[in-house]
């Protein structure tokens, strides 16, 4: 039994690469680990393991789609509020009791989600719980005296653009990788690919490929060269590529051209929502890979029959 409750949860951690195996969900945490211990804050960790332990249960005590449980589609948004949190708010009592209720309010998110947009227009909900709840709590974090949100400070970094070399476009490529997560880290961007390597060689290149798309577009279109090479451009756009890339579009040739566009399409969003949610002082988290989904899905059924292939698990 708590073999078979490990393995759905690894499941879980893999499926926010789209990757229900839980060898794959094994090396996310280890890469969520890594960056913890090296940055001192070991709380990432913790919240992400009861983050998606939490919306894991919770599924299981609503009595949700056994199938959808054991492949981990109730823990991937979970394992993100919970990064998000402890990485946001000061670590306190009651900020595990914002980050456990977040987590808990995530399973009943993606079925509000599932029955009313996916019933109706086809669009999957994938990481949407997880962005509108991070917003709301983080939100009512700056309206409540009992809980404190870090500090992050004020002023931009400006690298000297004579400076910046291809191999530190390169690092800030895997960066992306790792910023889907959270996390400013190399190696743990490596980890992740790994990871996904051992899933599927197609996904890795599929997730390399956007990632290095992604930093030459923001680079080309000017964007902030710290944001960059910190990946904060880049994470949507590697989401994207792999959903239109290898998961919700049937192979052929238009495929992977639409995952290229989609990719180059991401980039453009993100630097509108940077435009817009700056001033509200919110992440925009994943918003400008749901958004692009969103259209992509949409379009789907007069580019191409829809996939029949769900999130594939090991």
């Amino acid at each position: 039994m708590f073999n078979q409750f490990l393995r759905t949860l690894l499941r879980g951690a893999g499926q926010v690469f789209f990757a229900g195996n839980a060898i794959t969900g094994a090396f996310f945490l280890l890469a969520i680990a890594f960056a913890a211990l090296q940055n001192g804050t070991p709380y990432t960790l913790l919240g992400a393991i009861v983050g998606l332990t939490v919306s894991t249960l919770m599924a299981t005590r609503l009595h949700l789609d056994d199938n959808d449980i054991a492949q981990g589609l109730h823990g991937f948004n979970g394992i993100l509020v919970g990064i998000t949190v402890t990485t946001f708010f000061i670590p306190s009592p009651l900020m595990w009791v914002l980050l456990i209720s977040g987590a808990m309010l995530c399973p009943i998110a993606e079925c509000a989600i599932k029955q009313s947009v996916t019933r109706s227009w086809g669009v999957p909900g994938s990481t949407l719980p997880f962005v509108l709840i991070s917003w709301m709590l983080l939100l009512a974090g700056y309206n409540l005296s009992g809980v404190h949100l870090h500090v992050l400070s004020a002023a931009v970094q400006h690298p000297d653009e004579n400076h910046v070399t291809l191999l530190m476009l390169f690092q800030a490529s895997i960066r992306n990788i790792a910023q889907v997560f959270l996390l400013n880290n190399t190696v743990s961007g490596v980890l992740i690919l790994i990871g996904l390597a051992w899933r599927s060689w197609a996904m890795a290149l599929t997730t390399l490929g956007g990632a290095i798309l992604a930093t030459t577009v923001a680079r080309l279109f000017g964007a902030d060269t710290y944001s960059i090479l910190t990946g904060l451009y880049g994470f949507s756009p590697v989401l994207s590529a792999l959903a239109i890339g290898r998961v919700f579009y049937l192979r052929s040739p238009v495929r992977l051209w639409l995952a290229i566009f989609a990719t180059l399409v991401t980039v453009l969003v993100q630097a509108a929502l940077n435009r817009l949610f700056t001033p509200l002082g919110l992440p925009t988290f994943t918003a400008a890979y749901l958004l692009t989904l969103a259209i992509f899905m949409l379009a789907r059924p007069a580019l191409q029959p829809p996939s029949t292939v769900a999130n594939t698990s090991d």
